[in-house]
């Protein structure tokens, strides 16, 4: 699989990032920066492992080709933010 943007180096694996400040970001709270769920199993893993899907102009991750053929199937459906309203304005990540 093609990877784009700035190849970046944290704890021995390569990540991509749209510009250099991403190291920063992944210094900074490299859980959030490194890590993503499989919006369709729920496991997280790390992202250089994953297999993507691009939807709307975001970046989904996923643990297996199956859940992101699985995704892409109906991409509408599993990329409504189904966070309460309450837990979206406090911005609690799932």
């Amino acid at each position: 699989m093609a990877q784009t943007g700035i190849p970046i180096q944290h704890d021995g694996k390569t990540y991509f990032g749209y510009c250099q400040m991403y190291s920063g970001r992944i210094a900074a709270d490299p859980e959030r920066f490194t890590k993503a769920k499989d919006p369709i199993t729920g496991v997280t893993m790390d992202k250089p492992t994953a297999f993507i899907y691009g939807f709307r102009g975001r970046a989904y991750y996923f643990e297996s080709e199956a859940t992101r053929g699985q995704f892409g199937k109906v991409p509408q459906w599993y990329a409504v933010d189904r966070r309460s309203k309450s837990e979206a304005s406090v911005g609690v990540r799932e």
